[in-house]
């Protein structure tokens, strides 16, 4: 991987980094891509990248306002720790073709903060457990064509067909009923 050797070699001066689209560039982006302090510009479009996104890159492009690029990977997962992203007025994570968990925190920014957050058109993100916890102080949630797989919470499907509630999840295609459907009651349907 180009990435890993030109940022384990020692480039801290380095401004811009233009990657796009090496289909051989695979694997994980390497967290010592923050030694290159400098780095105004990283173009890592249309690569087999994936694993977690270096947090430092998310503050980068989210907070400081630096050209940072990585839609089209093969499969980047956002960070387990984005919580500690720092201020920020958008988050827009669209179309990267994420996949794995999405952090509860994005879905309480995105619809409990009301910051402006996008994560829709994914790959293969999973709702977290717990999101079902969140929603006794939220009234629609929209999470629409995002990608999503695999088991919905049951306590999320209680919110839209029991409590009737606005939890829309249409173009979901891998999304999962729970064994334990039956338990909400004969009125719920598919």
């Amino acid at each position: 991987p180009v990435l890993a050797r030109l940022v384990r070699g020692g480039l801290p001066s380095v401004r811009k980094i233009n990657l796009k689209g090496c289909s051989g560039h695979t694997g994980r982006i390497p967290d010592e891509i923050g030694n290159c302090a400098e780095l105004r510009a990283l173009q890592l479009f249309e690569n087999a990248l994936e694993g977690p996104i270096p947090l430092v890159l998310l503050r980068w492009k989210f907070v400081e306002g630096r050209s940072i690029e990585l839609r089209g990977n093969a499969g980047l997962e956002i960070p387990a720790d984005i919580s500690d992203i720092g201020d920020f007025s958008e988050l827009d994570l669209k179309g990267h073709n994420l996949r794995g968990p999405i952090p509860p925190i994005i879905l309480r920014w995105k619809f409990m903060d009301k910051h402006t957050i996008d994560i829709s058109r994914n790959q293969a993100l999973e709702l977290p457990a717990d999101v079902g916890d969140m929603l006794d102080r939220v009234a629609v949630m929209d999470l629409s064509n995002h990608g999503l797989q695999g088991l919905i919470p049951l306590k999320l499907l209680q919110y839209k067909f029991v409590d009737d509630r606005e939890i829309l999840l249409n173009s979901n295609t891998g999304l999962v009923l729970p064994a334990d459907i039956g338990e909400l009651g004969d009125g719920v349907s598919e």
